[in-house]
């Protein structure tokens, strides 16, 4: 039975961070797409103003021009809310990486290794001094055969 208890623990845990990564990447994507969203709701507005400055600029009756003017403050007021808002996205989904990238250094020492020292794509020079003397070991024992 006890075997049976570490495994079912071992698939609780499993399960536990499968959901948690799974929040994490779906928090993630939200967080983007909302970036995403603001960026376009910028566009439209400086969209607005060319159009209204344009406009402006080709008026030549004084009524149309500051009731332009009025529109072109009003689509400015838009715009610095939309980037305040753009720039409050922004900020989180830096700490949301600064906060990722703390987690992955505090596990990196957790196990004694710096990242870098759990790069796949680096040999590790005591694996290949093993290898090469196994290696040779087994030629001198098929000599001797």
């Amino acid at each position: 039975m006890s075997k049976w208890d570490d495994f079912k623990k071992t698939i609780d845990t499993f399960t536990d961070k499968a959901v948690a990564k799974t929040r994490e990447l779906t928090d993630t994507a939200s967080l983007k797409i909302r970036i995403a969203n603001k960026e376009a709701d910028r566009d439209i507005e400086y969209k607005k103003l060319g159009k209204l400055t344009y406009a402006k600029l080709k008026s030549t009756d004084k009524h149309s021009a500051e009731e332009l003017t009025a529109k072109i403050s009003e689509t400015l007021e838009a715009l610095d809310k939309i980037i305040a808002e753009l720039d409050a996205l922004k900020s989180q989904d830096d700490e949301r990486k600064a906060e990722k990238e703390a987690k992955r250094a505090e596990r990196a020492s957790s196990y004694g290794a710096d990242e870098d020292e759990n790069d796949d794509s680096e040999l590790n020079t005591d694996t290949i001094n093993n290898f090469e003397s196994t290696k040779s070991g087994e030629s001198s024992d098929t000599a001797s055969l």
